[in-house]
């Protein structure tokens, strides 16, 4: 019988939009099982370091555009209507947080990078995360920002799923 080596594991993407959902958690069963870990917590994006002339790409992730959508996806997925599916389904949720990891990863290679060039005034993602938009809602209108989205989409997940709630990175809010 074949069995994958644990340092394989580490290569499979488990949130590739070729996945059907059955084959995707039997997948992230066999990971659980062999790893050791939830495959939600420990497979988050990494930035790796690119020839000189492809530096660019790394601003895609940090770019005001990316984070707009980023932050429409949060949006939805955060204030729906209960009574009707979500107009941010999982799988772009996933695809849109991972995207942001990617992102926040991104800026802390380059913070401590020792290329000057590689350091910019302002990284768009860190400004653009506390940037306030307005909301119009049922009960009113009011300010939220992608930091605050965030926060609260963290805080309905773990409500919904308080037995069995993981935070990615350890991180305890």
């Amino acid at each position: 019988k074949y069995s994958l080596r644990l340092p394989y594991w580490k290569e499979l993407d488990l949130y590739h939009s070729s996945w059907n959902p059955r084959d995707l958690q039997i997948a992230e069963e066999r990971y659980s099982r062999f790893c050791g870990v939830s495959a939600l917590s420990d497979q988050l994006p990494k930035w790796t370091n690119v020839y000189k002339p492809l530096i660019g790409i790394a601003r895609i992730a940090t770019c005001k555009s990316v984070l707009l959508i980023i932050r429409a996806v949060l949006f939805y997925s955060v204030f729906t209507d209960r009574s009707s599916e979500s107009r941010a389904p999982e799988g772009v949720l996933i695809a849109a947080l991972h995207l942001l990891s990617l992102g926040l990863d991104i800026c802390f290679q380059e913070s401590r990078s020792c290329d000057p060039s590689s350091h910019h005034d302002d990284i768009p993602l860190l400004v653009f995360a506390t940037e306030e938009f307005g909301v119009e809602m049922h009960n009113g209108s009011g300010q939220e920002t992608l930091l605050s989205l965030m926060v609260s989409l963290m805080r309905m997940h773990r409500e919904q799923n308080a037995e069995c709630f993981t935070e990615g990175g350890n991180f305890n809010l």
